[in-house]
């Protein structure tokens, strides 16, 4: 990875669409199944839904979106389900809803990887400090549809990070957007050591 320069990934499901595994929004109505009220009032239709998403994301690869993620050593939160990250050879990734393959999926009602996310952010930060890095947050494949996306995102500005969305062709683009926003970091470092 770059000198001078912090990277923080946040995936959604965008990320993943390259490699086969439908949004929620190509799957209507599975995400409002998710839940725990749903699950205790409609077992027979939640665990079919469970089912869906186990088959969705069975088989499934990494695309090069994934890759690159693991070839920077990008630490990752994730608030997909499909392990993709870790296929690809990322060590630190944070899974906000779990993973069905290993059937630990995390329902929307609970926040039990929630605060790892933050945690993972915090550490991040303070690795940054000590270096004197830029603090980029990469936001890969969302629409900032979810609650905890536009948390995570505005704490992240809250907390100086600068962030750059990755909505499109991302398994295409990202490898240039890191470069690109690793290079002006060393710039602008260089600059400040300069002038400082």
């Amino acid at each position: 990875m770059a000198k001078n320069v912090q990277f923080l990934a946040l995936t959604g499901a965008g990320i993943s669409k390259a490699s086969g595994i439908p949004t929620f929004q190509d799957i209507p109505g599975i995400k409002d199944k998710l839940t725990v009220e749903y699950r205790r009032t409609h077992r027979k239709e939640f665990n079919e839904a469970m089912q869906l998403l186990k088959d969705a994301v069975k088989g499934r690869k990494p695309n090069a979106a994934h890759k690159v993620l693991a070839k920077h050593h990008i630490p990752i939160v994730t608030m997909n389900v499909d392990g993709l990250h870790q296929k690809a050879g990322s060590g630190l990734v944070v899974e906000c809803h779990g993973n069905a393959a290993a059937d630990s999926v995390v329902l929307y009602d609970q926040r039990a990887y929630y605060e790892d996310a933050f945690r993972l952010m915090n550490l991040c930060e303070e690795s940054a400090a000590i270096h004197d890095d830029a603090k980029i947050l990469l936001v890969i494949g969302t629409s900032y549809q979810t609650q905890f996306a536009q948390e995570f995102t505005n704490m992240a500005i809250a907390h100086g990070w600068k962030i750059v969305d990755v909505n499109h062709d991302a398994e295409h683009r990202l490898e240039q957007i890191i470069q690109g926003e690793a290079t002006a970091a060393n710039k602008r470092w260089k600059t400040k050591k300069h002038l400082g």
